[in-house]
């Protein structure tokens, strides 16, 4: 079975924890930002925006037949507006793009199943030929190891797999692995396309929020007899 084209729908497949037999890409915290960071460098890669001044612009009033990427296009603008924040774009709707990219994928690369055991019934997806999975992981995994060892690289695997690691996803790179090449990761990303560096911002915000709201949590908690 042929694999997803897209970006996003490659990136997705790789959130398969085949040991687990399950999807655990709901879980990852930065995954939503890790797709639409895909869908955006899929665009960019495609032609049909470009990086001017550090916000995203459409080069063309065309739409691509991926109607993912066709929504993506119309949340940028038309080609006589002003383009979009990179990053903000990234983190529009990030919570609802895996949901909207597992739709897409359903009717065709995923299978639904009901785990017998449980009290509340849930429907469970696994890929339609993972295998086929399976090795595209190994494609991703070897354009990083290539770029990181200074050999040419597939770019499209190889904006898989930096999306994969930004977005923490341990079917990609390990966690020791991402720790072991940090530097070559970074250089890797910074040397990149638009898009891709956008999301390395989009999740330092990420934790900047976090760390904002974690603080502001403990204030409370720690005032809050104060105001009761």
């Amino acid at each position: 079975m042929n694999l997803p084209q897209t970006l996003h729908g490659q990136l997705y497949l790789l959130a398969y924890d085949r040991k687990r037999g399950r999807f655990d890409g709901e879980n990852i915290p930065l995954f939503g930002r890790a797709l639409r960071a895909a869908m955006l460098t899929d665009l960019y890669l495609m032609g049909y925006i470009e990086d001017e001044d550090g916000r995203a612009h459409r080069l063309s009033v065309a739409a691509p037949d991926d109607s993912v990427l066709s929504a993506v296009c119309i949340q940028i603008g038309s080609v006589f507006s002003g383009g979009r924040d990179w990053v903000r774009l990234i983190a529009q709707d990030e919570e609802q793009a895996p949901a909207i990219v597992r739709d897409q994928l359903e009717a065709t690369w995923l299978r639904a199943h009901r785990p017998m055991l449980g009290i509340t019934p849930t429907v469970r997806f696994r890929p339609s030929d993972e295998e086929a999975v399976s090795g595209l992981t190994e494609q991703v995994t070897e354009a990083l190891r290539n770029a990181i060892d200074g050999r040419e690289a597939d770019p499209r695997p190889l904006a898989v797999g930096l999306l994969g690691v930004l977005g923490q996803m341990p079917t990609v790179f390990s966690f020791k692995e991402s720790a072991q090449h940090r530097e070559q990761i970074r250089e890797l990303i910074f040397a990149t396309i638009a898009p891709i560096v956008a999301l390395q911002q989009a999740i330092e915000a990420y934790y900047e929020d976090w760390r904002t709201s974690n603080v502001r949590s403990r204030w409370w908690s720690s005032n809050r007899l104060m105001w009761s």
